[in-house]
């Protein structure tokens, strides 16, 4: 090969190398960790929180007794609580105004801020007996396995939770720092990757629960 050719061929791969992602990229998901984005848009703070379902709540499957239950809205409740979790910059009088919560395989019903009526305490105290008990029961066979399928498949596929917080400010220049408190509330969380998108600038950190504030 021509020596000119053998040149053109190493910058062509050098480059083709340079335009590649990286070949080892930290883990999607990964238990104890979890990704905060900032986004501050004149007196708005925006927070969008995404992690495994494992380090704050300590399983990744549908709820399936009343313990479970009752933990996912423990949860719920502290993450509703954004005064706990977040002290924005003192001077910049940011107050939470809305908050979302979502997750692939919790009912909604869980996660919002009044709960449902139980089932036992609506159902009447004696129900008329099925019309075709071999069908009644075949039903409820199906329904038991339907439900577990589609559990045993969200938990494969690593179920996720993602929250969110809007916060108004009232003095938007004074808004220069973040502390991110969730690791009180949830010791199984170990790490946070943050991304920020401030007034004039982007930046990213790595908080853990001995560095908590993030600067822009």
């Amino acid at each position: 090969m021509r020596p000119h050719v053998v040149l053109l061929t190493a910058i062509a791969l050098a480059l083709l190398g340079a335009a590649l992602p990286p070949a080892v990229a930290g883990p999607a998901h990964q238990h104890g960790v979890a990704r905060l984005t900032v986004a501050v848009d004149g007196p708005t703070l925006t927070l969008e929180l995404e992690t495994p379902l494992d380090s704050v709540l300590g399983f990744e499957h549908a709820p399936r007794t009343e313990r479970h239950r009752a933990q996912v809205r423990e949860m719920a409740r502290r993450l509703r609580q954004s005064g706990t979790l977040f002290a924005p910059s003192e001077g910049a009088g940011c107050v939470a105004r809305q908050f979302d919560l979502r997750s692939a395989v919790l009912p909604p019903a869980l996660l919002t801020e009044h709960e449902a009526t139980p089932a036992s305490a609506a159902a009447p105290a004696t129900a008329p007996a099925p019309a075709n008990t071999a069908a009644h029961n075949h039903a409820h066979a199906r329904a038991r396995t339907d439900a577990t399928a589609a559990d045993a498949g969200a938990t494969a596929a690593h179920a996720d939770l993602e929250a969110r917080w809007v916060f108004a400010c009232a003095r938007p220049p004074q808004l220069r720092s973040l502390e991110v408190r969730l690791f009180d509330a949830f010791p199984r969380l170990q790490r946070i990757d943050a991304e920020v998108a401030g007034p004039t600038t982007q930046s990213g950190a790595r908080l853990t629960p001995a560095r908590r504030v993030v600067r822009w």
